[in-house]
Formats: C-alpha cells, sequence, structure tokens
C-alpha cells in the first residue's frame, strides 16, 4: 500500500492482492480518492479512529466489500465512496457531518446504524441522492433515541423509508469517549 507521510493519507491499494480484510494504518486521516477502487480482494475494512475523510471513490466498485464500520472521528463521506460495493450492513459515526452523492449507491444495504446526534447532510441532487439503488422498502435505518424528528425533517425518509429507534445507544457513549 502507498501512503503519503506529508498529508497522513493512504493514496493506493494494489488490486489483486490477497487480502480479505484491509487494516488500515493508524495515524492515516484521509483515504484519499480512488485509493482502493475496484479492488475485488477486499471484504472486510478496519479503519483508524485517526480517520477524518474519506475520499471520492475510494471504495467504488470493491464487490466483495460487505459490511463496514466508519470510526468515530470521521466527518466527511465524499463522492461515491462507497459506491457500487457489496455492503449489507452499515455503521456510522457521531462525528459524520456529511455524505455526498451516491456515496452508499449499494443495492444491497439492509441495514444502516447511524450515531450521529444531527442528522449528517446528504447529497438531495435528482438521480445523484446519497443513497441511490438503496432498496428504500427493505433498507432500515437506526438512530440515537430522541433524533427521529430531526432525521424525518432532514429529508432523510426521501431517501430511506423506515426510521427505527435505537433504544440503546451504548455503543455511541463508548465509542465517543
Amino acid at each position: 500500500m502507498l501512503y503519503s507521510n506529508a498529508d497522513k493519507a493512504l493514496r493506493f491499494c494494489p488490486k489483486n492482492r490477497s487480502l480479505g480484510m484491509l487494516a488500515v494504518e493508524d495515524g492515516t486521516e484521509l483515504i484519499g480518492d480512488s485509493a482502493c477502487m475496484a479492488n475485488l480482494s477486499i471484504e472486510q475494512i478496519s479503519l483508524p479512529t485517526t480517520l477524518r475523510t474519506i475520499g471520492k471513490q475510494a471504495f467504488y466498485f470493491c464487490e466483495n466489500l460487505t459490511s463496514a464500520t466508519i470510526p468515530e472521528g470521521v466527518t466527511d463521506i465524499k463522492d461515491d465512496a462507497f459506491c457500487y460495493t457489496g455492503l449489507t450492513d452499515l455503521s456510522l459515526p457521531s462525528t459524520l457531518k456529511s455524505m455526498g452523492q451516491y456515496s452508499f449507491c449499494c443495492g444491497h444495504l439492509a441495514t444502516i446504524h447511524c450515531y450521529a446526534e444531527v442528522p449528517p447532510t446528504l447529497s438531495t441532487t435528482e438521480y445523484a441522492q446519497t443513497f441511490y439503488s438503496v432498496n428504500t422498502a427493505d433498507c432500515k435505518l437506526y438512530v440515537p433515541e430522541g433524533t427521529a424528528a430531526a432525521y424525518v425533517k432532514a429529508r432523510i425518509l426521501l431517501q430511506l423509508r423506515a426510521i427505527e429507534v435505537m433504544r440503546n445507544c451504548l455503543r455511541f457513549a463508548l465509542l465517543a469517549q
């Protein structure tokens, strides 16, 4: 893998390696644009708590990537970051502020846990929505108790129809420390 010490970024992850699990080095603050694009050997990712931004098309077409937990500290997920992955389950941190167009254009996405007390800003561009191609009838979004109204007001229901409240936000409390 190619890291840039100057901007603390993962810049490139070679394709066709027997990775399975991609463990991004601690201290990394950015996964650069297209860094892991179309890497079919990535099935799981382990991201450090130092991470702040996931760049455009960072995991674009990583079809074998099925689950992702975005760590506390990440504030921005750029356009197409996880577009056309095999994600079925997704966990988003309380620190998340924005997600770009097609960030999670994942046809198999079934469960999203978002720990943000304030709903992240989504792309609402027609035909370029953050959750474009997600089966909105089956995908469930779980949010912290007391925040469902804010998510409805933020119009996230235009992209995801089912919002459920997490009764126990213990994970949120532990990771925020």
